[in-house]
């Protein structure tokens, strides 16, 4: 079995492209069977929950204190998941720090205990992600522990706080959400619930931008739509795809590389002359 590219790698604390990279393959990988997901990530652990449909990774690289917790995604032929995303009731989070989406913590309280279990008081960074629906679950478990020790990278996810959370949570500065463009999912429910992180938007052409404003997303869904018309294709749901944001993330960080490279060469040919 070829080693694992990650089981190795020390992430950082800060936010990184090589962070984001390595969560967007977790969450796409959250979709494979426990048998594949395990070739790939040995040492990891499958939970699931029959009554609720929740599934979730455990995942710790042997001599590692970075422990993953990867929720899996929506499922299209799932009617747990999909009642799950419906549901728009609030119900008080643990903490007491807000309210929190309903049916994600009751489909998160349905594998906690096993979470809580497989953490280690060693753990120095506990990194949660996941896709769509995984990523509200991972939200909702990282504002559960709330704790300097928590990162959160989410993909596609759903609104899934109240401002309360938003607000007082200890987390948000190590909270990263990543959109593309029209991605649809990222915009239910319609009311009632906040987006917790900093946004990393991609726009319509494939391209993060740092600095946000209304006419960003305007112009990014006008240059979307037309494009998904002329495709005759709806962009909401194909943005969504975890395919997506896996390449994405890749090219972001292939670009940030890139450019560190070139900033190196012309400094070395500055002392050179």
């Amino acid at each position: 079995m070829a080693k694992n590219k990650w089981a190795t790698v020390l992430l950082t604390r800060a936010f990184s492209w090589t962070n984001a990279e390595h969560m967007a393959e977790l969450s796409r990988d959250a979709y494979l069977s426990p048998e594949e997901f395990k070739k790939i990530y040995p040492r990891a652990k499958f939970l699931y929950n029959e009554e609720t449909d929740t599934e979730c990774y455990l995942w710790r690289p042997a001599k590692s204190h970075q422990p993953r917790i990867i929720f899996r995604g929506t499922e299209a032929n799932s009617f747990e998941d999909i009642k799950t995303d419906i549901s728009v009731k609030h119900t008080e989070s643990a903490g007491e720090l807000g309210e929190v989406h309903l049916g994600f913590k009751t489909a998160l309280d349905s594998v906690w205990k096993d979470i809580e279990k497989w953490l280690k008081p060693t753990d120095k960074d506990i990194f949660f992600t996941g896709h769509s629906l995984g990523a509200a679950l991972a939200t909702v478990a990282a504002v559960r522990i709330n704790n300097h020790h928590v990162r959160l990278y989410t993909f596609g996810s759903p609104k899934c706080v109240d401002k309360n959370i938003v607000d007082n949570v200890s987390i948000g500065g190590h909270a990263w959400r990543f959109r593309n463009n029209n991605d649809i999912v990222t915009k239910v429910p319609p009311w009632g619930f906040k987006h917790l992180g900093k946004t990393m938007y991609f726009n319509a052409n494939g391209d993060w931008v740092e600095h946000l404003t209304k006419w960003t997303f305007w112009m990014g869904w006008f240059r979307g739509t037309w494009d998904g018309l002329k495709n005759k294709s709806w962009d909401g749901f194909r943005d969504h795809s975890v395919n997506n944001y896996v390449y994405l993330v890749g090219m972001a960080k292939a670009k940030e590389e890139d450019e560190f490279h070139k900033e190196v060469e012309s400094l070395e040919m500055d002392i050179k002359a």
